[in-house]
């Protein structure tokens, strides 16, 4: 998940209902909590000491029982970082800029054009960007895997 952690399916109840998963979670190989959880149900961690503020939250979805495999659905999983960045209106990121916060959305404006010349790669931020088709017609994509060479 990252930062150390690591939520691992330790065994699954197939038998009873409804199913039941025993999830561990760990940070760095050392175990955190081990439960059990059953199906369409939601587990919360939340650090001792701080005041209730979840660092994990996922529901477990359902508990499958295959012919080869036995395996768990999870939904809406988020995990809060140790590295929590505080955003202000006019920081920049990228090639954006702040323009507006607030507690439920963020606005992010470009204040220079992009280029979306062919055969381009252009950084927006972090590593998220857009690759550009080799071609006269316009055709690009997100791109997430790495950073461009060149920034828009």
């Amino acid at each position: 998940m990252g930062e150390g952690y690591a939520l691992t399916v330790r065994a699954m109840d197939l038998r009873g209902y409804p199913r039941k998963a025993q999830l561990a979670l760990s940070r760095n190989g050392v175990e955190l909590e081990n439960m059990w959880l059953e199906s369409e149900n939601v587990y919360t961690y939340t650090i001792p000491g701080e005041n209730g503020m979840p660092k994990l939250v996922t529901y477990l979805d359902a508990v499958f029982a295959g012919t080869m495999t036995d395996l768990i659905q999870l939904r809406y999983t988020w995990f809060i970082s140790d590295d929590i960045i505080q955003i202000k209106v006019g920081d920049r990121s990228g090639v954006f800029r702040v323009t507006s916060v607030a507690s439920d959305f963020i606005v992010l404006e470009n204040d220079r054009e992009i280029d979306l010349s062919p055969g381009s790669c252009i950084n927006l931020i972090g590593n998220l960007g857009f690759v550009v088709a080799d071609s006269e017609e316009l055709r690009f994509y997100p791109s997430g895997g790495k950073k461009c060479d060149q920034s828009g």
